[in-house]
C-alpha cells in the first residue's frame, strides 16, 4: 500500500480490516469463500480506473500509519502525561 499497489487480502478477525476499507483502499476477500480471489484478481485487472482509485487511496493508508506521525502522538501523549 505504500507503494501505492492495489491490493487484495483475505479478511480475517485481526489486520486487513484494520488497514483496507473494501472497495475503497483495496479488496477484502471473504475467508469462507474460495472463489473470492479468482473473482477480485479478474475484476482489478480489467478496470484500470478501480487500479487506480484503490492505488490513489492506499497511499493514503500510510501516511496514516507512517513513523513521523507516531513518533509525533507518542511524544503528545507523553507530554500530556506529564
Amino acid at each position: 500500500m505504500a507503494s501505492g499497489c492495489a491490493v487484495i487480502a483475505r479478511d480475517c478477525d485481526y489486520g486487513p480490516r484494520e488497514l483496507i476499507v473494501d472497495g475503497i483502499n483495496g479488496l477484502l476477500l471473504r475467508p469462507e469463500h474460495e472463489e473470492d480471489l479468482g473473482q477480485k484478481l479478474e475484476e482489478l485487472m480489467s478496470s484500470e480506473k478501480l487500479r487506480g482509485d484503490l492505488s490513489q487511496q492506499a497511499r493514503q493508508v500510510s501516511k496514516q500509519f507512517s513513523l513521523s506521525r507516531f513518533q509525533r502522538e507518542f511524544e503528545e501523549t507523553i507530554l500530556g502525561l506529564c
